[in-house]
Parts: structure tokens; sequence; C-alpha cells
């Protein structure tokens, strides 16, 4: 495997730099540290004029085109820097949306989140311990042509900005289902962690939140392989910031 870098992708890593060398100093890392959202909604404009949120987007979507290692060059630089913006972990539930989103929920959500006027985020982690990869104890009991969503979320990253949830949740019948839910759902409540890590991180309680069908992600009690998928994703991305 060649991973040697084409012209195109050390121009995006080469731009990225110069972008955060100019932008992002320490002194602005330790003022960001300090913000109640833990992020530059500055910079996370700069990013968005970029393309930066659609890159790895197909162009149809509203994205570039390009693909995970173009993110993952871009994530690189992010790290290189200490730059704490959603980019990564609003990548981690677009990704989904465009795999097996409903129709409404594509059209809804995809050209937003490409680009950068809404955030998505993962909600899957639980109270109780357990990994992102715990079965669910927020459940969605049957109400109409869809479910009302009751449960609790923890470490949901960028939580308390997010404009869109994938939810892990058990419909009834013992298996997860991933739930697309906006934060402005009636019920839906959400509360900032008081923590030393440098990302922001949220709770998220949802009380009788109606969700319909058109909602799903995937097939109802599937959504093992769609989460299995999106973190090792997003397990791609992190390491590359790390690097």
């Amino acid at each position: 495997m060649d991973l040697t870098l084409d012209d195109d992708q050390r121009l995006l890593a080469d731009s990225a730099r110069q972008l955060f060398e100019r932008t992002y100093p320490t002194t602005e890392v330790r003022t960001v540290e300090a913000l109640p959202e833990r992020f530059s909604r500055g910079l996370w404009s700069q990013v968005t004029e970029l393309g930066w949120p659609g890159i790895a987007l197909p162009e149809a979507n509203g994205g570039a085109g390009y693909g995970m290692l173009e993110l993952a060059i871009l994530a690189e630089e992010l790290g290189r820097a200490a730059v704490t913006v959603p980019l990564l972990s609003s990548y981690a539930a677009t990704l989904p949306v465009l795999w097996s989103g409903s129709a409404a929920t594509r059209e809804a959500w995809l050209g937003p989140l490409a680009g950068g006027d809404a955030l998505g985020a993962l909600a899957l982690l639980e109270p109780g311990g357990g990994s992102e990869r715990t079965p669910p104890t927020c459940t969605g009991t049957a109400a109409g042509d869809g479910w009302t969503l009751s449960g609790t979320k923890l470490g949901v990253r960028f939580g308390a900005a997010a404009d869109l949830l994938l939810v892990a949740a058990d419909l009834g019948d013992g298996a997860a289902s991933l739930l697309a839910v906006p934060t402005d759902a009636p019920g839906l409540v959400v509360t900032r962690h008081e923590t030393f890590s440098p990302e922001p991180l949220a709770a998220v309680t949802f009380t009788d939140v109606a969700v319909g069908r058109d909602d799903l992600v995937g097939e109802r009690g599937a959504a093992t392989a769609i989460i299995e998928r999106a973190l090792a994703h997003l397990t791609v991305l992190d390491t590359a910031y790390a690097v």
C-alpha cells in the first residue's frame, strides 16, 4: 500500500498547517480551553469556509468527494496545533447518516452537516459503565408511527453544540437501533460535563422524546454493524490526531 501523498494532499496539509500556525498559537489553545463551548466559533467558520466538514462526503450530498485519507491528513494537522473543533466527532455521526439514513434524514441533514451549518454527535455511552458497544438501556416505547425515547447518554463529544444526535436505543426487541434525533426535540436536555478533557463532553437526557420511523438509521435492531463501522472510522481519525 502506497501512502505517499500526492500534490493535492500535500497542498491540503500545508494549507491546514499554515492556517493553524497563523490563527491557533499556544495562547489561543489556553483561551479556547476557558470558553464554555471549548472551541472557537471563529475558527470553525474558517474551517467551514474551506469546505472541510464535507471533504469526505460525496459531491451529490454537498461534499467535496474526497475520502478518509484527506480527512486523516486534516486530523493530523489539527493534532499538531492542538486544535479543538467538532470536525472529527461530527463526521462520526454524519457518516452513518450517509450510509444508512432514511431518504428523509439524508435530505434534511447531509447538506447542513457537509456545509458545517449543523453539527452531529454520537450518543452511545450510558451510566453504569461499559463502552460504546455495550447494549443500550435507553429505550424506545411504541407510540403511533414511531416511538418515545427515554434514557440518558454520557460523554457525548461536543454534545452541547450538536444539532443532531445519533442515539443507540432498544426499541423493545433487545437489540440496538440507531435513531437520528435533533437536539431541539421536546423532552431532550443537554448538560455540559465539567471535565479536564480538551474536548467538551455532555450528558443528554431523553424524556418521552418523540421519534418517527424515518428517524431510524439502518434497520431496526441492526445498529451494531453501523456503530462498529462509525467507531472504526473515528478511531482512524483520533489516531491521526494523536500522531
